[in-house]
């Protein structure tokens, strides 16, 4: 390798970034972007607690310290956080299904790291898991949940602002709890594959028409 000449240098903690996301994967970087644009890093966790509140904690990303936190509070029993895009301002928002509640939670992100107070949109019953995809092709981000206590997952299809509309459910076998999306037919689409809890080491494959296929036993 030649040495690092003084202009590549990068600054303490600094990273090599894109500031705008690919919304179609999130937080993907092209090989140019990873090479010509340098940001410094801004970091984010989440937090939950069962029957408690999402806390934001953020930071200038200088040798991993953080700010305050910032909590905000969402409905009983909080359980999966999701990150992305989700009404096309280039900065992440977040979702959250509460299992009690049967909801989800949505913040958009005002720009500066500061969220918006959340939008709630009913879900099914013990709405668990939650995954967000370009589900129709549209170029932005819907929301699935899986609803262990309904048997079913719920669709959101974004309305192109970071809002949402009413959930359309799918029946999909015995206590769906997570959710995950892949093209699993090469139609160029995403399907659904929720978890059943109920019976371990079974998926249930779910193309857009609905149409639900048990895998394994």
């Amino acid at each position: 390798m030649g040495a690092i000449q003084p202009d590549e240098r990068l600054a303490p903690c600094a990273v090599r970034a894109a500031p705008p996301l690919n919304r179609a994967a999130p937080g993907l970087l092209s090989e140019d972007d990873m090479r010509n644009t340098t940001i410094r890093a801004t970091l984010a966790i989440m937090s939950m607690t069962v029957g408690g509140n999402p806390a934001a904690v953020s930071g200038d990303g200088a040798c991993g310290t953080f700010g305050d936190a910032t909590v905000y509070g969402v409905g009983a029993e909080p359980r999966t956080v999701a990150v992305g895009d989700l009404d096309g301002d280039f900065d992440l928002d977040l979702a959250i299904t509460n299992k009690v509640d049967q909801t989800v939670s949505v913040f958009l992100n005002n720009g500066d790291g500061i969220f918006a107070a959340p939008v709630l949109y009913a879900a099914g019953g013990q709405a668990w898991g939650l995954v967000m995809a370009d589900l129709d092709g549209d170029l932005d981000l819907d929301l699935a949940t899986g609803n262990q206590g309904s048997n079913s997952v719920s669709v959101f299809m974004n309305n192109g602002d970071g809002t949402f509309a009413p959930q359309v459910a799918y029946a999909a076998g015995a206590q769906p709890r997570f959710v995950a999306v892949a093209d699993l037919d090469g139609d160029l689409d995403l399907d659904l594959v929720p978890f059943l809890v109920s019976q371990f080491r079974t998926v249930a494959v779910m193309p857009p028409c609905g149409i639900v296929a048990s895998l394994g036993s």
